[in-house]
């Protein structure tokens, strides 16, 4: 492996710990089984921020610390490295990001309504549905906004070769059957030429082998945030996370991910409401 290869992934492995350690700070709720000392890091900085906005509410609080912590304090460090919103994915998508977004929620819509069905799904949102339904979407949009932009824009940026968004893809060559312009439509069925093995299932994807690497990490500690919610939801999030990750990469920006939870999301909320009822 090149020098700088390496050298790129032990900054990779940092980037990694200390994205981790940040993580915990607030964003990963306590659990019985973590040790006293960890219980007390995770809920530090939202003991600190009930002191400073004691009478601003629980959600709004949440709201409040997800943005300085995911947004704020990450576009400062990036400013202070010299890197500019647009390589950390803050950027409009490109076509193929949008088209994403609507594939992927029609896809998804199914998956929503089986799940939302579930029990343990409905207790676990059933509190967040007790109040002034607007205020709590607008509270909880502005929570998504700070988590898809820290790990799918600034974490997933800083992971990759160069620590930025690369630049945008070659366009697809044209041609071929029905089926093969339809993948090639939606990003897949690249190129793969003088590629075997894995190197060329990632190449049909879109992706090389640091991309899906640093796609890959980023869905490490955005597992570890949805610690304590429904079963179904926690084993969900690291191949959620892979995908989002790899949606952001190919679209370039984050947005399509933030769209696409919110759509989602918002639906999931809509079924538990509806059978709550």
């Amino acid at each position: 492996m090149p020098p700088v290869a390496v050298r790129h992934w032990y900054i990779a492995l940092l980037v990694l710990l200390v994205a981790t350690a940040w993580v915990f700070l607030f964003w990963v709720a306590p659990q019985p089984s973590m040790p006293g000392w960890l219980v007390d890091y995770t809920r530090f900085t939202y003991r600190l921020g009930q002191r400073l906005w004691s009478s601003v509410g629980y959600l709004w609080l949440w709201a409040g610390l997800s943005l300085v912590l995911g947004v704020m304090a990450p576009l400062g460090i990036a400013a202070l490295l010299g890197r500019r919103p647009t390589q950390l994915g803050l950027a409009w998508p490109n076509v193929l990001g949008r088209r994403i977004i609507a594939v992927g929620y029609v896809l998804a819509l199914p998956f929503l309504v089986i799940v939302g069905g579930q029990p343990a799904f409905q207790q676990y949102y059933r509190p967040y549905l007790q109040g002034d339904a607007w205020v709590i979407l607008v509270q909880f949009e502005l929570v998504l906004f700070a988590e898809q932009f820290f790990f799918q824009g600034f974490l997933l940026a800083f992971l990759l070769p160069g620590s930025a968004f690369p630049p945008e893809e070659p366009p697809p060559p044209q041609g071929g059957g029905r089926w093969l312009r339809l993948l090639r439509w939606v990003g897949l069925a690249r190129a793969t030429s003088g590629k075997r093995g894995l190197e060329q299932v990632l190449a049909w994807l879109g992706l090389d082998r640091p991309a899906a690497l640093a796609i890959l990490l980023q869905s490490i500690p955005f597992l570890l945030v949805h610690l304590g919610k429904a079963p179904v939801e926690f084993i969900a999030s690291f191949p959620g996370g892979f995908l989002f990750g790899y949606i952001a990469y190919r679209a370039r920006s984050f947005l399509p991910v933030l769209l696409l939870h919110t759509l989602t999301g918002g639906t999931l909320l809509l079924v538990v409401w509806r059978n709550l009822r």
